[in-house]
């Protein structure tokens, strides 16, 4: 506990330095948000520019490379939380914005599992269609010597039925996306520091071996802007740390398998992107325990 208290003490700093710097460039300090954030996959994730819009995301994560449609999907990382079937997701979210850089989002999604069949799989125990997981979100944009930045702090309550299941009720994260394109070259490299705070409510050792309490770590990208609608992007998670529940000592980790994604990404207009990517574990690259995904993601008002 000790070592995460030290954790949160630094993040805080951190947020009130970040927010110091914003007027590091001259860039940051202009009134349009496309001033601070040129990378495609960051603007339309940072919403519409309007004082008030909503956006819309679809995903659909497939099972295995060798078998994309079946029912179940390998959780590769090994992370708490996930669900190991395939999925079909959408989600609606309202965006207030306060000024070019503060805004905020609160947003529930529908989760389908399983859409290639009627029933419900063998062995899952949530329901087959349910709310997916409602989210209010603070997002902050800035630059730092040159760096492209979005620091965003979401509250998640967890309605996905297997999740409540085992004892899932809220969780806290804080992220910070950093890009940096050297100068406006067609290559990008960037890490995204986070940390995620989970609340529970079940305590049994079943339900504690499947509860993470708290995750941190830094997912490294690289990405090469084809032209100004494609990009290509590649990233990864070598250090992401989870400590279960089930761990008596608050001081041990469990890391999570290494995993690469290769994704590209397409931006149809300002406020559209689509990506389909894939999905493998670094030490293991095989066609049964590789995984594919499509996103979209639009901006609207």
């Amino acid at each position: 506990m000790k070592n995460l208290i030290c954790i949160l003490v630094a993040l805080a700093s951190f947020v009130t330095h970040a927010q110091e710097a914003t007027t590091t460039t001259d860039s940051a300090s202009g009134a349009d948000t496309d001033a601070i954030i040129t990378n495609i996959k960051m603007r339309t994730e940072s919403g519409s520019k309007s004082r008030y819009s909503l956006a819309f995301a679809l995903g659909y994560n497939t099972g295995s490379l060798e078998k994309p449609f079946d029912e179940k999907r390998p959780n590769l990382s090994g992370q708490a939380g996930n669900t190991d079937f395939t999925s079909l997701t959408g989600s609606v979210s309202g965006k207030y914005t306060l000024d070019p850089q503060r805004s905020f989002f609160g947003g529930v999604g529908v989760r389908w599992i399983v859409p290639s069949q009627m029933e419900k799989p063998a062995g899952y125990t949530g329901d087959k269609v349910d709310a997916d997981n409602p989210f209010v979100r603070y997002q902050y944009l800035y630059r730092w010597l040159g760096v492209q930045a979005s620091l965003g702090v979401t509250q998640t309550v967890f309605t996905a039925s297997d999740l409540q299941k085992n004892g899932y009720v809220t969780q806290t994260g804080i992220s910070q996306y950093n890009a940096y394109d050297f100068g406006g070259s067609q290559f990008s490299v960037g890490f995204i520091p986070y940390l995620n705070l989970g609340f529970f409510d079940k305590n049994s050792a079943a339900a504690k071996a499947t509860q993470a309490d708290y995750a941190f770590g830094i997912t490294p990208f690289i990405e090469y802007r084809v032209n100004d609608w494609i990009n290509l992007r590649s990233d990864s998670n070598p250090m992401a740390f989870e400590h279960r529940r089930s761990s008596s000592n608050a001081n041990t980790y469990l890391r999570q398998r290494v995993i690469q994604t290769f994704a590209v990404g397409f931006a149809v207009t300002r406020d559209i992107y689509v990506s389909p990517g894939v999905l493998w574990i670094v030490a293991d690259p095989r066609n049964d325990r590789t995984t594919t995904w499509v996103s979209a993601n639009f901006n609207i008002f």
